[in-house]
């Protein structure tokens, strides 16, 4: 298993593979936060896409998409502020989890977005 850092200039390309290879795989998203504490927001849900905000007020947003495609199910993710993506993968390159730091623009608290494929 390895873990390595996506540069921010590769992000879109990157999701957007990641998007195909693990289309409505079950995930679960976690944020963790010192101040806030650790807490689950969504537990097995299909993943359905991860995209970088790359324009306008929301440029340095994540938005993570899960649920049932096209139903009221769906449920979207933002992560503000996202300044880090680190991915872990097994031997064969394929992700098992994706943490994504940033910080919260209001308070300035920093948190951590962790996505476990499972």
């Amino acid at each position: 298993m390895t873990t390595r850092e996506i540069e921010r200039s590769k992000w879109n390309d990157y999701m957007a593979s990641l998007t195909n290879m693990c289309l409505n795989r079950p995930v679960t998203i976690q944020v963790n936060s010192e101040e806030l504490g650790d807490q689950v927001v969504v537990e097995r849900a299909p993943f359905l896409g991860m995209a970088p905000e790359l324009k306008g007020s929301e440029a340095c947003s994540v938005d993570i998409e899960v649920g049932k495609a096209g139903s009221t199910d769906a449920f979207m993710h933002e992560v503000k502020c996202a300044d880090r993506v680190m991915v872990r993968e097994d031997d064969k390159g394929t992700p098992l989890a994706i943490d994504i730091e940033g910080e919260d623009p209001g308070s300035h608290v920093r948190i951590k977005t962790i996505l476990t494929w499972v």
